[in-house]
């Protein structure tokens, strides 16, 4: 082969292998693309664990059995306020940090301005009068209470105060907060707001001396009623135990068929997430919120054939009576449908059954119940009656009821007169005349052959005056260390009355009639141009207090019936067996220590000044008693703004 031949030969082989190892590599970045653009395999997600709840098989489809409900109990709050008013009774002790916030939250709500009923007034100058104390103000917030809901609130001094009285006070706009307060904290928002005129131990002389008195009353706690009103809403929220759209959703519908839409038709559950279902309560299921509550807990996801289910309920209820209060509102979040099968067991032989039909069916409305319900206030227990007296007031109109509850106003027993006319009050019963005070409190006639004066705790001020009262014919009635004095006359018409003010050197004599409603008149009446009528101007303490010194010193022929204190009742029960570590601001000794500064130093040297009169100490209480008036809103995001 020639040398030509040969180089050509070999540039002929090169070329196949430049060729070669061009596609080889064309191949390998095709395939390093393919790769590249090759979808990646997801994640797996990571299991949850499955909540199973050991419930009865009867209850195993509710949502109470594969949920719970947040925001369902009272939420407690407290914060720190001022009262005034009092009668030189009061206080400057508080510690630093407390006194700092107050006078930063009085300076928010005006107190010092320019102008103004305070103007000038420093809060300082506020806190050191001794009109005046630092108080700790407690309550409950009932849930889902919608904005401006009303409700009651304690008032303590704090621990070593030299306040002895709280007496005559008012308290100022205080914020409530969640949980207890805690001076320098960190800002939350304020979830409700309290003010009003305390309601002291009705039943002492309001001016004998904290000091030396030895009637063992405790004259430095009292209560707002109805002062507390509710500035954050916080609804409830269903809570699933295991996450899942098709369940939530599955309850949200059955929530909503169970309970008709709302007023301004928005839905009573509404769904927010795969986990959690928000709940609107409707308005008329506001008093009885407990069983909204349970009904919810109770009501079957899937609501399919509601009959046989009220069956096998009925069922249960007879085999398995234990279970009778669950079932009670297994049959309620059913609804009529269930009334069928629970007839029958209206007089069934068994008490549990037989109760707990009657309280389903009374609850769901069924007039059929009326009888057996009236038969139990009869003849049943005596621990049954109180419970069939409620029910039959739930009932529909029917004047039979009416005229039964009328009859139990004659009872002997002293709770079923009391829960009769509770229960006439709920039907609107036109015999029961009631007069209203302004706001300070209303008063009840209720027609009764037991002559008694009741008097509420809690709620708004209300008296109930039962049967016919009037002053006895001859009487003498000395009160309150002779300031109040009612006689009588065997052959006058008329009764006189003298009262004598502690706090301001007046007294005053009138007369009325004999009916302890004209009494009552005279004494809560305020003297205006426009109603110059005499009277004393009391508040409701005061005219509490004024009935129970009539009855005490036999003025007339009555029982004297304060209602329980449910509130001082829930306060117990909240912080009963819970420990709390003392805060050295609340504890006795910081309580009455503080830094000495010049402006403590000058205090001090002040408070070693001669007494002063009655006079100038009138003076200074009238400064700082001054119509409450909700101070204008702000509009600050995430600020508060005071009422």
């Amino acid at each position: 082969m020639s040398a030509t031949q040969y180089r050509m030969s070999m540039t002929h082989t090169n070329r196949w292998i430049h060729l070669g190892l061009v596609l080889l590599l064309a191949g390998a970045c095709l395939a390093l693309t393919a790769c590249q653009n090759k979808p990646k395999r997801p994640m797996r997600a990571v299991d949850r664990p499955i909540v199973s709840r050991d419930v009865h098989p009867i209850l195993s489809n509710t949502i109470g059995a594969q949920a719970t409900i947040s925001g369902m109990t009272p939420e407690y709050v407290s914060g720190y306020g001022l009262v005034v008013g009092l009668n030189g009774t009061g206080s400057s002790d508080a510690p630093l940090t407390v006194r700092a916030m107050l006078e930063d939250e009085m300076l928010r709500l005006g107190v010092g301005d320019s102008d103004g009923p305070l103007a000038n007034v420093s809060p300082a100058r506020m806190i050191d009068d001794r009109n005046t104390a630092v108080v700790l103000v407690q309550a409950f917030i009932p849930p889902a209470s919608p904005e401006k809901t009303p409700f009651d609130v304690l008032v303590t001094t704090l621990p070593g105060t030299a306040t002895t009285s709280l007496e005559g006070g008012i308290l100022y706009t205080t914020r409530l907060y969640r949980g207890m307060p805690i001076p320098g904290g960190p800002t939350t928002n304020a979830l409700a707001e309290a003010r009003g005129p305390i309601f002291i131990n009705p039943f002492v002389d309001p001016a004998t001396d904290p000091v030396t008195a030895r009637d063992g009353v405790n004259r430095i706690e009292g209560r707002i009623l109805g002062g507390g009103r509710v500035r954050q809403v916080f609804r409830p929220v269903i809570n699933l135990d295991n996450p899942s759209h098709s369940r939530a959703l599955a309850m949200t519908a059955s929530i909503n068929a169970r309970f008709p839409q709302l007023a301004n038709r928005t839905t009573v559950a509404r769904g927010l997430s795969d986990e959690n279902i928000e709940l609107n309560v409707p308005r008329i299921w506001r008093p009885r919120m407990d069983d909204f509550f349970q009904i919810v807990l109770h009501t079957r996801v899937d609501r399919a054939f509601p009959e046989q289910w009220a069956r096998r309920y009925a069922e249960a209820l007879v085999e398995t009576p234990e279970l009778a209060d669950q079932l009670v509102h297994c049959f309620e979040a059913i609804g009529e449908v269930s009334l069928p099968v629970l007839r029958p067991l209206y007089t069934h032989s068994e008490s549990a059954p037989r109760r707990a039909a009657l309280t389903a069916g009374a609850r769901l409305a069924d007039p059929l119940t009326r009888p057996h319900l009236e038969d139990i206030i009869r003849d049943g227990p005596a621990a049954m009656r109180i419970d069939a007296i409620e029910l039959l007031a739930g009932l529909p109109p029917d004047l039979r009821i009416n005229a039964f509850l009328r009859q139990l106003l004659n009872n002997p027993e002293l709770d079923t007169r009391i829960a009769a006319y509770e229960a006439l009050l709920r039907r609107a019963e036109p015999r029961i005349t009631r007069i209203r005070y302004n706001d300070k409190f209303v008063l009840d006639l209720v027609p009764s052959d037991y002559k008694m004066i009741y008097v509420t705790q809690q709620g708004h001020p209300r008296i109930a005056l039962f049967g016919d009262l009037r002053f006895n014919q001859p009487v003498l009635v000395s009160g309150w260390d002779g300031r109040l004095m009612i006689t009588t006359d065997s052959d006058s018409p008329r009764a006189r009355v003298f009262y004598r003010d502690f706090r301001r050197p007046r007294s005053a004599t009138h007369e009325i009639g004999h009916a302890i409603t004209e009494f009552v008149d005279y004494l809560v009446h305020e003297p205006t141009p426009e109603e110059p009528m005499p009277g004393l101007n009391f508040s409701y303490s005061q005219t509490v207090g004024a009935l129970y010194e009539v009855v005490r010193g036999g003025g007339v022929d009555a029982e004297f019936v304060p209602e329980t204190d449910r509130l001082a009742l829930e306060l117990l029960r909240e912080f009963e067996g819970r420990e709390f570590e003392q805060r050295p601001e609340l504890s006795p000794e910081g309580a009455v220590d503080r830094i000495e500064t010049p402006e403590t130093r000058d205090r001090q040297i002040q408070s070693d000044q001669p007494e002063e009169t009655d006079e100038q100490r009138e003076e200074r209480r009238r400064r700082y008693v001054r119509p409450l008036a909700p101070p204008p809103e702000t509009n600050n995001s995430g600020g508060r703004s005071p009422r």
